[in-house]
């Protein structure tokens, strides 16, 4: 009876010791990185096989795969959820907006109309509160002084950090706009003189005060046209490639990670975390977020929520997360805003009481 049920039970087994691996820090054992990555591969698996075994009638076998699968619900919630926005949304309600910008296409493009439609758009858009990721600033330049071009329109206190300068004057780094009053700001440096940092300020929106967070991790610095140019010729020396990549991307994130949540744990208010966690929602990064607070894609969003622009790495990077003393009312990626190589993603709050 044993061999019969052998290859399912270990196929069980191997998989709940896979979702165990987004619970221990990667800087521990890289390989720990690589084994949360096949989590979606294997609920596929287990629910694939739980219908085919209940077909032929191999009930144990089924109940073993679909067990596997209620215990993996967390992941499923985190890849696929469906809600329905309040119809009315309380008085005191307000939209944070995430955007990793791409240095507003600066460097992309030969002419000025790329960077012109992505600034238009983020200047634009109403939210009160806006976090930009790779945010670029020249003040001599026409088209990108963004920070008072962003500014002009309405009235927006704002917090910039520059990470550097480049040669001729233009800024990078994180911003944070708030048409709601900025009371404190100030910066995460991550682990280890990392290049990749986060930024906070303390906004007072209706009495109450909230600190907001903008996050940018360490890349996976993985090219998409690389991989998909790979060929027998190349196939070794580019999987070996990828393979350190996100190697190295796996233990950065895992300090950067557990350096913010301590300063997180430490805030004083309520707060909402904004940014490119560069990093699937199952991993280390993504569930040490969720151990302190609450995803918010998973409580209000619809659908899938894919973040990338890619046309098919179809992958979720980009995230809001809040503490349980705010009460996430709706939650939306603009799949329809493809400037950037990423989209904007955009969460509605309000304070509980």
């Amino acid at each position: 009876m044993y061999k019969r049920y052998r290859t399912n039970l270990l196929l069980a087994i191997f998989t709940l010791l896979c979702y165990v691996s987004v619970l221990l820090p990667p800087a521990w054992w890289f390989v720990l990185g690589f084994f949360a990555l096949l989590i979606p591969v294997l609920l596929l698996v287990n629910a694939i096989l739980s219908i085919y075994w209940l077909f032929y009638g191999r009930y144990l076998k089924s109940l073993v795969s679909f067990g596997v699968l209620l215990i993996g619900f967390p992941f499923l919630k985190a890849t696929f959820t469906w809600s329905f926005p309040p119809a009315t949304l309380p008085k005191k309600a307000f939209t944070v907006l995430s955007y990793n910008v791409r240095v507003f296409n600066a460097f992309q493009f030969t002419s000025n109309k790329p960077s012109r439609q992505i600034i238009d758009w983020a200047k634009y858009d109403r939210a009160a509160i806006k976090c930009f990721q790779e945010f670029y600033h020249h003040p001599k330049s026409d088209v990108f002084n963004t920070l008072h071009t962003l500014t002009k329109r309405e009235t927006y206190q704002y917090f910039f950090k520059p990470s550097f300068i480049d040669g001729k004057g233009g800024q990078f780094g994180l911003a944070i706009f708030s048409k709601y009053p900025i009371v404190q700001q100030g910066e995460v440096e991550m682990y280890d003189n990392s290049p990749n940092d986060a930024i906070f300020v303390d906004v007072v929106i209706h009495r109450d005060t909230v600190r907001i967070y903008n996050v940018h991790l360490q890349s996976m610095k993985i090219s998409t046209q690389r991989i998909a140019n790979t060929n027998r010729h190349n196939f070794n020396r580019n999987i070996s490639d990828l393979a350190a990549r996100l190697r190295n991307g796996f233990i950065a994130r895992s300090q950067q990670i557990d350096h913010l949540v301590e300063h997180i744990n430490h805030s004083p208010y309520p707060v909402i975390v904004c940014g490119d966690l560069n990093d699937v929602p199952y991993s280390y990064t993504y569930f040490r977020l969720k151990s302190t607070l609450k995803n918010t894609f998973e409580q209000a969003g619809r659908g899938f929520g894919y973040s990338y622009n890619s046309t098919w790495l179809l992958i979720r990077i980009d995230n809001l997360f809040h503490s349980p003393q705010l009460q996430a009312q709706d939650f939306y990626t603009h799949q329809e805003v493809g400037y950037s190589d990423h989209y904007p993603i955009k969460g509605t709050y309000s304070v509980n009481k």
